[in-house]
């Protein structure tokens, strides 16, 4: 059963400023996560890029965001170029920081069910009263049972600091410091430049990206001349992903020229050519020879 959410979470203007990731990236790309976080708080797993349960392509997010594939494909190498959000083994984009925040806050959900935070209630003991706050400051500093008549009654869960749970923020994607959340990433290790492996296939988010330049019927054929020509030359190159974004732009570029180009002119050969009688009468060559 999916899970209830409500119509509206946090934002904090602090936090999606200060992430390290996002301030690298365009204006266009930031308006892109805000989207795409508004579809992950809808998603029957929280924190999850998913449209009705699904994976969704460039086209299927695109739609989703209402924007051109194009754009979207492009925005989407951005941000995952600086790690704002990280993906499953099988391809799936998900929030660090929604997810993080929801683990916590259903933990939260289950303290206040049972009683408050485990280690509050450890450092305040209180025997037969059924809640979490002890009572006020006494001289003798110890709990008092409720009584029929005049005595202070047990406070009620909900009491002191017992608010209802409130959806957590995604804004900024920057994982707080909580024992149960997943552990960064380390700090990616600058990479050396290297060959076009001869077994080279493009990832999801290459084919994402190919698929609003090359025809899906042409993309194996071209996978394959990428591989031939770099290899071919000897080049090399730090980022794999980024040669192949460039030969894909590259080929809807040259493609469209190609589309654009004047037909080569044909060579006027008529003069070689005999005249043709209007009146039907044989027709004679520069020698006296009847041709027709």
């Amino acid at each position: 059963m999916t899970e209830k959410r409500k119509p509206w979470m946090k934002f904090y203007p602090g936090d999606w400023q200060a992430d390290e990731g996002l301030v690298q990236c365009s204006l266009a790309a930031r308006g892109l996560w805000i989207e795409m976080i508004a579809v992950m708080h809808k998603s029957d797993r929280y924190g999850y890029l998913l449209v009705a349960g699904q994976k969704p392509t460039v086209l299927e997010i695109a739609k989703q965001v209402k924007s051109d594939p194009k754009d979207v494909a492009k925005h989407l190498s951005e941000l995952e170029k600086w790690r704002v959000f990280s993906r499953t083994e099988d391809g799936i984009i998900y929030s660090r920081r929604m997810i993080a925040d929801d683990k916590k806050a259903k933990q939260d959900a289950e303290n206040g069910r049972g009683g408050g935070n485990p280690r509050l209630k450890k450092s305040h003991p209180i025997n037969s009263l059924d809640g979490v706050n002890p009572p006020d400051n006494r001289a003798d500093n110890q709990p008092v049972i409720a009584e029929d008549k005049g005595g202070d009654k047990a406070q009620r869960l909900e009491a002191r600091g017992q608010k209802e749970e409130e959806p957590p923020s995604p804004i900024g994607d920057v994982t707080p410091s909580l024992p149960d959340a997943p552990p960064a990433d380390p700090p990616a290790k600058p990479k050396r430049a290297q060959q076009v492996p001869p077994d080279w296939r493009p990832s999801d988010a290459d084919r994402n990206f190919a698929a609003c330049h090359i025809a899906p019927g042409d993309l194996d054929q071209q996978v394959e001349q990428f591989r031939d020509h770099h290899r071919a030359k000897g080049n090399t190159f730090r980022d794999l992903s980024a040669a192949w974004r460039t030969w894909c732009r590259n080929h809807s570029r040259w493609k469209a020229q190609r589309k654009a180009a004047p037909a080569p002119r044909q060579s006027n050969m008529a003069w070689m050519l005999p005249p043709e009688p209007d009146d039907g009468s044989p027709i004679i060559d520069q020698q006296g020879m009847t041709i027709q």
